[in-house]
């Protein structure tokens, strides 16, 4: 993620509509139904793009009128084999790892929860169409809000400094801060869904569902 872009997590959300100019899917329905899936806890394991991924597809699903949930361990052990074969033993980084996962993801598809954890091999997979990769400068903002409201939401990749953590948890708006990384290092990223915006003092603010659980 570059320029100045901020993100708002779960404990955000109460302030979230005092912005000049705010947009949500949090309490948004299709046909009465919660168009978001509740708050994904990925634990300690290292699944935050796997849970994002699903959370989108269910998004979109919903949208579509198709009530699941997908199945973050069938998508985990399927990528693990497609990124091994991509890319070989190497540093892990999601942005790279992404389009090899969604381009898979688009031919083979991913089972419910339930279908899964039963062994259903007849069950019914879900597949992506296609995708688009936005990036998050502040000149093409208003094309991924446009995506946003008109198709769903997105499936974010951010940077993440040291203040992450405690801004999520004290529910601070998390700007990313280049200053407080470590040094030498690649910069650490996390997947997140997209759920909404705002703007302040012409700033744009993200909105984002995070798969760390509820929060307070």
């Amino acid at each position: 993620m570059a320029g100045p872009v901020k993100n708002v997590y779960k404990r955000g959300e109460g302030r979230f509509t005092l912005y000049r100019k705010s947009w949500s899917y949090r309490r948004r329905r299709h046909h009465r139904r919660l168009i978001l899936s509740d708050t994904r806890d990925q634990g300690l394991d290292a699944t935050c793009l796997y849970n994002a991924i699903c959370g989108v597809m269910e998004a979109e699903l919903c949208m579509q009128g198709i009530i699941v949930k997908l199945s973050v361990d069938h998508l985990a052990m399927m990528a693990s084999d497609w990124i091994s074969c991509a890319s070989g033993p190497q540093q892990r980084c999601l942005s790279t790892e992404l389009p090899t996962i969604l381009n898979n993801l688009a031919c083979v598809g991913i089972y419910t929860d339930d279908d899964y954890k039963m062994g259903c091999v007849t069950g019914t997979r879900y597949k992506i169409r296609s995708y688009e990769q936005l990036s998050w400068f502040k000149s093409t903002t208003p094309g991924a809000v446009h995506k946003l409201r008109e198709r769903g939401p997105l499936l974010a990749v951010i940077q993440i400094s040291s203040n992450f953590v405690s801004d999520f948890l004290s529910g601070r708006v998390y700007w990313f801060d280049k200053a407080k990384c470590s040094k030498g290092r690649q910069i650490p990223t996390h997947a997140v869904i997209s759920t909404g915006y705002a703007i302040d003092n012409l700033l744009p603010i993200w909105e984002m569902q995070n798969s760390h659980g509820e929060v307070g």
